[in-house]
């Protein structure tokens, strides 16, 4: 579906078929295409979205690429940028908070025009480590001082990994818990 401001393309596998364990990365990459191809002369938006809840209304301000928490995800009730001063400073994640970018592909939106002022940039099916995708995709593009954090400084949830089994929280922190109180 693409509309004049704002885009959304979902691509959806067949659970077992051949392609369902890289969907999300074929999403990704058909997503890009389609944006390059069916971009009109002021295109505003590009929001990365499959089988998440969003509130939109936060991605819409959207300057270059912006980043929030995500819930159920990575085995814990939420992970999120930590931010002080209004700027990222690190990352509350359950796996390698030293990722250059320690986030879930459901936590960040980028501009449209972000994407076509960097054409080289993809998402790399085949040559990323496990878990280091968003990582590689948004070094090509941002530095971890230019995200935009939305959701009241990252202290809210307002986007979900959803499924249809029971959530498992086995990354769930004893000790060390996060310094803001989030209603996930």
């Amino acid at each position: 579906v693409f509309s004049s401001s704002h885009a959304r393309l979902s691509v959806i596998f067949p659970w077992g078929s051949a392609h369902q364990g890289s969907c999300h990365v074929i999403s990704r990459l058909l997503k890009k295409m389609a944006f390059h191809q069916h971009v009109q002369k002021k295109p505003t938006r590009k929001t990365c979205m499959h089988s998440h809840c969003a509130c939109l209304l936060q991605m819409r301000t959207t300057r270059k690429v912006s980043v929030w928490p995500v819930g159920l995800v990575g085995g814990r009730r939420y992970e999120r940028p930590v931010v002080e001063n209004g700027k990222v400073v690190g990352w509350y994640t359950g796996w390698r908070a030293d990722r250059p970018f320690a986030i879930d592909m459901a936590g960040f939106a980028v501009s449209l025009q972000v994407i076509l002022s960097h054409p080289k940039a993809v998402f790399k099916r085949r040559g990323s480590q496990p878990g280091m995708q968003e990582s590689d995709f948004l070094k090509q593009i941002t530095t971890v001082e230019e995200l935009e954090p939305k959701a009241n400084n990252c202290t809210k949830v307002l986007v979900w990994h959803t499924r249809t089994e029971k959530v498992n929280l086995a990354n769930e922190p004893k000790y060390h818990l996060d310094t803001v109180s989030i209603e996930v």
